[in-house]
């Protein structure tokens, strides 16, 4: 089966009308777990540490999805192998530019606008949360090959391990979380 160019993967096949029935329960049962933790962190005072970050950072949603997809190797390496499958890659195991707009974007000209959150004034790469790398040994031409890799110490806060560094010190994030 043959896609057209500048479209998704998810664009050539169809679900059946079960499957689109199950997604859409899943879905229903995501969102009303995801309110009902929300409530209860609420209740006790406490804030959801992306959402604290989504808002010390002034990051919109796009911007969230796109740190969790280069978040989510970190959190269960079976992403690893998923990302090598999805860019025909299995040496690529973070997630390329082009795989990000692949999966996020549909039609070119939201590709084209994408884009622009990988540039180096953009919120993920201008806060440190996010950096290029260069997976494999690959010559790299061009922003779309380079791979994205989140910030171990993004990691560390989401997973309540956070402890600030020296602030003398390279790296890490450059962050109204000190």
């Amino acid at each position: 089966m043959r896609r057209l160019p500048v479209s998704s993967w998810g664009q050539v096949s169809e679900l059946t009308p079960d499957d689109q029935a199950a997604v859409f329960q899943a879905d229903r049962q995501v969102e009303t777990l995801l309110q009902q933790t929300a409530k209860a962190l609420q209740a006790c005072g406490c804030r959801p540490r992306l959402e604290s970050l989504q808002k010390a950072f002034t990051l919109s949603d796009i911007e969230i999805t796109i740190l969790l997809i280069c978040l989510a190797p970190m959190l269960d390496l079976r992403y690893e192998q998923l990302y090598g499958y999805l860019q025909d890659d299995v040496t690529r195991k973070r997630p390329s530019v082009n795989l990000v707009l692949n999966l996020l974007c549909h039609t070119a000209a939201q590709r084209l606008s994408m884009l622009a959150e990988f540039q180096d004034e953009a919120p993920l790469l201008r806060h440190g949360l996010l950096e290029f790398g260069n997976e494999g040994g690959a010559d790299i031409k061009g922003v779309l090959a380079c791979s994205l890799l989140c910030d171990s110490t993004v990691t560390a806060y989401l997973l309540g391990r956070y402890q600030r560094e020296n602030a003398s010190e390279p790296g890490g994030i450059r962050s109204p979380l000190h």
